[in-house]
């Protein structure tokens, strides 16, 4: 168990480097824990590199990376490069392995496997929950050789979980662009989220209709829908909308309905 931890360094490795651990493994019916937690300087290594831990993976017990924050660097010359962790993972056990109420505000950059908050996440009881990346991600990968995976949250989830956990889209560059993936949110709405204690109420945001479903009767509303997009909520397009000034919007992953 590690809590309040302050680290400032440059920290340099080969695979499992984080700015305040390793890895966090679970051991045995001993939960890992980090909570409460700070870091900040450099984290260098090749695979599994993280601003707060190379890697937290659960087994019979628990491993939890919570209220925790980075505005290290993060470099890896290799795959799995996170802001908070470079891999997030839960094994075959009914354990959680969790980041929650943390976030990354420094740069991030990998040869794939690339997120602001998380590298990747594997395993049916993997979690990001409430967690922000206000920093920079870049993946090194060639996409001629294959898909790249590269997020404003995380790189790839392979398994899992990833709930209400955002980057503001307006700020946070992707190999330099402005990117649309996965926890993607407009400033307007990110800030509101942020103030709310990282909440947001779908009600105070739209209007129903006599159906139930929620209303997109301007670009904002439509912009707006991006935080429910990973939900079971039903909207209803009422409206024509000009998208000529939202260049690059896309809805990289949707389970709402739209009708």
């Amino acid at each position: 168990v590690i809590r309040a931890a302050k680290a400032q360094a440059l920290l340099s490795g080969r695979d499992y480097v984080g700015g305040i651990a390793g890895i966090t493994q679970a051991n045995g019916e001993y939960h890992a824990d980090i909570s409460d937690s700070v870091a900040r300087g450099t984290v260098l290594g090749r695979h599994y590199v993280g601003g707060v831990a190379g890697a937290s993976e659960s087994g019979f017990a628990a491993s939890y990376i919570s209220r925790s924050q980075s505005s290290a660097t993060v470099s890896a010359s290799g795959n799995y490069a996170g802001g908070v962790a470079g891999r997030l993972a839960s094994g075959g056990y009914a354990a959680a392995a969790l980041i929650s109420d943390s976030g990354a505000s420094g740069s991030v950059s990998g040869s794939n496997y690339v997120g602001g908050v998380a590298g990747t996440v594997a395993g049916q009881y993997a979690s990001v929950l409430g967690s922000a990346f206000t920093g920079a991600a870049s993946s090194s990968a060639n996409a001629a050789d294959g898909q790249v995976w590269l997020g404003g949250v995380v790189g790839y989830l392979a398994a899992g979980n990833l709930s209400n956990s955002y980057y503001n889209v307006g700020s946070v560059t992707l190999n330099g662009e402005t990117v649309f993936t996965r926890g993607a949110l407009y400033a307007e709405q990110f800030t509101r989220w942020q103030a709310a204690g990282r909440t947001l109420s779908i009600a105070d945001e739209l209007q129903q209709d006599d159906s139930g479903r929620y209303r997109i009767t301007s670009l904002q509303d439509w912009r707006r829908l991006l935080a429910w997009a990973d939900s079971s909520e039903r909207f209803v397009l009422e409206t024509d909308i000009d998208l000529a000034g939202d260049a690059g919007y896309a809805l990289s992953y949707f389970t709402a309905s739209l009708d």
